[in-house]
């Protein structure tokens, strides 16, 4: 009795990963380690804080993923095996260069209020928030492709 149980809610458990796949959405696994498994494919935190997208080789995929939803979706879309979406890692690609302007910008603005170069700060400060502008727009297209794949659960 108790191994028709668990037969059949081995095969209902089929039944709704393969229904959740045919919808566009693969079950992430966190593995002991910190890293996702999502199918044949690993999410792994970096040293250097980036996020990067391994195959069951352990070769990387992708490096160099600024933020841990880009990760996900790019996960997700290589395990359904339609390939890397160039459009959310260059929009990954530009929240990270405007994340480092915007940082770059503040800190020499800061600079120059402190050595009186009033100007200088100004432009820097201008500078500032068109990164932060850009860094911001570029994260909302990653989170609403992040968004669309937590809706299919």
């Amino acid at each position: 009795m108790n191994k028709l149980v668990v037969a059949k809610v081995e095969k209902l458990a089929r039944k709704v990963r393969d229904e959740l796949r045919e919808s566009g959405f693969v079950i992430p696994v966190n593995n002991r380690d910190g890293s996702i498994s999502v199918d044949h494919y690993r999410i792994v935190k970096d040293k250097s804080g980036f996020y990067s997208i391994r195959d069951r080789d352990n070769d990387v995929v992708v490096k160099q993923i600024n933020l841990p939803q880009t990760a996900a979706v790019l996960a997700n879309k290589l395990a359904l095996g339609r390939g890397i979406d160039d459009e959310i890692l260059k929009n990954d690609r530009d929240y990270g260069y405007n994340l480092f302007e915007e940082a770059l910008s503040k800190k020499i603005s800061e600079n120059s209020v402190v050595k009186k170069d009033y100007d200088r700060a100004e432009i820097m400060s201008t500078k500032l928030n068109i990164a932060s502008y850009r860094k911001n727009e570029a994260k909302k297209k990653i989170i609403y492709s992040f968004e669309k794949l937590r809706r299919l659960l």
